[in-house]
C-alpha cells in the first residue's frame, strides 16, 4: 500500500492506494507518506484522487471517479457505502431513511451507522451527507466542524434526498 498526504481547505487528507484503486483517504494532523514508484498504478489513483479532491473543492467537480478497492470492506459495509455515493452533492439523508433505502429493517440503522464510521474514504464516499434523524450533524470522523463546513461548501440546506421506501 501506497500514501500520499494532500493539502486541502479542511486540512491535510492522508491518502491511500494499492495497484487496484484508492484504499482510504482521511484527516490527518501528521504524514508519512510511501510514494508508490512513479509510473505504477498506486500512484496513478493517487495523482487522480488529488486531482479529484481539488476540483472538489474548487467547486468543479460533483462526484468522484478515481476506482477504489474495497476488497478490504465487508460487503455490508460495501453495499451502504455504495448508496452513500447516491446521494447528490447540496443534500442530505438521515441514517433512518439511508436504513430504509438500502430495504433494511429499522433496527439494523445502528449497523448501517456503524457502517459509516469504518468508512475510509472520507469526501470521497460521503459519509458526510447523513444526518440525525433531526437534521443534527453527528458521528463524523472528521469532527462536526469539517461536516458543517463540507455540507456549507456544498451548498446543503440540509434537503434531505433518499425518499423513504416500503
Amino acid at each position: 500500500m501506497h500514501t500520499s498526504t494532500h493539502p486541502t481547505p479542511v486540512g491535510p487528507i492522508t491518502l491511500s492506494a494499492t495497484e487496484q484503486g484508492l484504499v482510504s483517504s482521511k484527516f490527518t494532523t501528521t504524514s508519512h507518506p510511501t510514494p508508490p514508484p512513479r509510473g505504477s498504478k498506486a500512484q496513478a489513483w493517487l495523482d487522480q484522487a488529488c486531482q479529484e479532491l481539488d476540483e472538489y473543492f474548487n467547486e468543479s467537480r460533483q462526484t468522484f471517479t478515481v476506482p477504489t478497492d474495497q476488497s478490504r470492506t465487508n460487503p455490508f459495509d460495501r453495499a451502504v457505502q455504495a448508496a452513500l455515493t447516491k446521494i447528490p452533492k447540496g443534500s442530505t439523508t438521515t441514517y433512518g431513511r439511508l436504513t430504509a433505502e438500502l430495504g433494511l429493517p429499522r433496527e439494523t440503522v445502528r449497523k448501517v451507522a456503524a457502517a459509516l464510521a469504518r468508512n475510509t474514504l472520507l469526501i470521497i464516499v460521503p459519509c458526510h451527507r447523513v444526518v440525525g434523524a433531526d437534521g443534527a450533524l453527528v458521528g463524523y470522523a472528521g469532527g462536526i466542524a469539517v461536516k458543517r463546513w463540507l455540507l456549507d461548501h456544498e451548498g446543503s440546506q440540509q434537503q434531505l434526498a433518499l425518499p423513504l421506501t416500503g
